[in-house]
């Protein structure tokens, strides 16, 4: 970890050099934004899907957005599974490969996740279908658990498959 913080050393210099404290305070702001949109991005496409320790990531451990406005202004990431199965794959030849999906994109689902009882509600029904729908025995038995523990126990299955067809 250390080597990552040296290596941003010359950026903090040539931002100095720049413009003083103005420039480091700048590019300080332009690090803590980037990170909470990275962190903010990690949350939505993970959130509540369970994976049994040890085990592989699958398709089903995402979940995707492949709206158009998500694929234009967030450069394809919202073929999430995708890009975790190939990541050496470049953006534009990432393709949907038929995990679950949100439903809206990053914008929308950003914009509910500031609001959690919002979030909780909308995420609940599509949590139910990925337990139905996509969760191994392993993860079912997991998901019950936890759903019980948090009072989703008994939500049921929309019929919803959550995933566009998947492109030939």
């Amino acid at each position: 970890w250390i080597r990552g913080y040296l290596m941003s050393v010359p950026s903090v210099a040539l931002f100095f050099a720049a413009g003083g404290w103005v420039g480091v305070s700048a590019l300080a702001v332009v690090w803590v934004v980037s990170n909470f949109e990275l962190e903010a991005l990690n949350y939505l496409e993970h959130y509540g899907l369970i994976r049994v320790k040890d085990q592989p990531i699958d398709y089903r451990h995402n979940w995707d957005n492949n709206t158009l406005f998500t694929s234009w202004f967030f450069i394809e990431i919202g073929r999430q599974a995708d890009h975790h199965d190939r990541g050496e794959t470049h953006f534009w030849e990432l393709e949907n490969v038929g995990a679950p999906n949100t439903g809206w994109g990053y914008f929308t689902i950003f914009a509910l996740a500031l609001v959690p009882p919002i979030w909780h509600w909308y995420m609940r029904k599509r949590l139910a279908t990925w337990d139905e729908k996509f969760a191994t025995i392993e993860e079912k038995v997991i998901a019950a658990r936890i759903n019980k523990e948090v009072g989703y126990e008994g939500t049921s299955f929309d019929g919803d498959e959550l995933s566009f067809p998947v492109e030939n």
